[in-house]
């Protein structure tokens, strides 16, 4: 029996309520997806960009809103589709490239019959019906994610390009392991997951009992320590994300991994919006999405030593409203701990290390975007500490390029010894 916070009419006549959570996760979506279009054909030399896009739980396409009288609410399909079509638009007009093409099929998959009829209703109510008379833009399935991940996989390979994987399950076996390494094994290809890390840690003392752990999620061999934690605890906390940070780096193969909390009104993550991508400019660009999502307190989050970024539901802030006003602070704490981070590896760096290595070797270990570490270097910069080399020549420019070499300025190291031998 369906569970009918999830479900969808045929017709359209009964739609779900839309969740916080789900919300946050669209917008997301929304914010990325152009922020990722956007990269990735503006940097493309060429004149036209094929990528394929994947729903793999797609819903029924639209969904009442209780904060707003009930409203509809659009679903990640139409949502998609609406996103990439701003994302060309921007490209030609921002971009200098009126001529731009982009060739992209959209490929939805539900397991409920009656949730595809309404997706299909939703398409038409939206203008966007033309997409269902194209078998070449649009292909809408009937089945599970699972079943179909190997149609998915040769669709990618046969239209080559790009490919993204929007995973959005309401069970925590509905993704298997197996299919997260094949996607990434595209190599153009990344994926945001949603990953029910408290539905996974409830299940962890059964693991033994249920297959889908060592079949499904490959998790024999993690969370081994759990126990070990007190309930609650930042220590536990931090050991459960890192933990599923290993799980997708290791079992999954994904080189870039990063994680989006998703909590209700307490401490531990309901969810981790979990990004996975092969290469680092994609996870340079979530991070942008993310921040602008952020409702967790990072200064406190810092004290603890646990870096993330996440969304809490708004009841949270009505009980606790002096928390609300977070967002300067975060600044401020992410930049001083990430100059604790960096400046070390620079120091070890005497030759100079460029903004790209330190930023790709490091970007997993916390939530800064790119624009905080050149604040952070520019910050150095201004402190005489550091100097930037662009081109074999010392540059004053604030807006830094991936080349750019970034070394400890002499004279503050000889500055440093003179005083140390005037003191002996």
């Amino acid at each position: 029996m369906d569970n009918k916070k999830f479900s969808w009419s045929p017709d359209g006549s009964e739609l779900p309520e839309i969740e916080p959570h789900t919300k946050a996760k669209h917008r997301i979506l929304e914010e990325y997806l152009e922020r990722y279009l956007v990269t990735l054909c503006g940097n493309n030399r060429g004149k036209r960009k094929t990528i394929t896009i994947i729903d793999g739980f797609c819903g029924g396409g639209m969904y009442l809103d209780p904060d707003d009288n009930n409203a509809l609410w659009a679903g990640s399909p139409i949502r998609i589709i609406k996103t990439v079509d701003k994302a060309l638009d921007i490209v030609r007009r921002e971009k200098a490239k009126p001529d731009y093409q982009l060739d992209t099929k959209f490929i939805f998959i539900d397991n409920n019959k009656r949730h595809i009829n309404c997706l299909k209703s939703q398409l038409e109510q939206s203008g966007l019906g033309h997409y269902l008379k194209d078998s070449e833009k649009c292909k809408i399935i009937f089945g599970e994610f699972e079943d179909y991940v190997d149609e998915c996989i040769n669709e990618v390979r046969q239209r080559k390009g790009s490919s993204f994987f929007f995973l959005d399950p309401k069970g925590w076996s509905d993704v298997s392991m197996d299919s997260i390494r094949r996607i990434i094994s595209l190599q153009k290809s990344e994926i945001v997951y949603t990953y029910m890390v408290e539905k996974v840690i409830r299940f962890l003392n059964k693991k033994d009992e249920v297959k889908a752990y060592k079949n499904v999620l490959e998790v024999e061999g993690y969370y081994a320590l759990l126990n070990f934690y007190l309930s609650g605890s930042p220590a536990k906390h931090r050991y459960i994300k890192d933990e599923t940070l290993r799980l997708f780096r290791e079992r999954g193969k994904a080189p870039f991994v990063y994680s989006f909390a998703l909590f209700a009104n307490k401490t531990q993550p309901k969810y981790y919006l979990i990004h996975l991508a092969s290469n680092p400019p994609a996870q340079r660009e979530i991070k942008y999405a993310l921040w602008e999502h952020n409702t967790i307190d990072l200064v406190y989050q810092f004290e603890y030593g646990i870096y993330g970024l996440g969304f809490r539901t708004p009841d949270y802030y009505e009980q606790n409203p002096s928390v609300i006003n977070i967002t300067k602070e975060n600044e401020a704490k992410c930049i001083n701990n990430l100059n604790d981070d960096l400046m070390p590896i620079i120091y070890n760096h005497p030759d100079g290390i460029s903004l790209d290595e330190i930023h790709t070797s490091t970007m997993q270990k916390n939530p800064a975007t790119l624009d905080h570490y050149i604040q952070c270097i520019n910050e150095q910069v201004d402190e005489q500490e550091l100097e930037v080399f662009r081109d074999g020549k010392i540059t004053t420019a604030k807006k830094l390029k991936p080349g750019d070499f970034i070394i400890r300025k002499k004279y503050k190291q000889l500055h440093f010894m003179n005083k140390t031998f005037r003191n002996m």
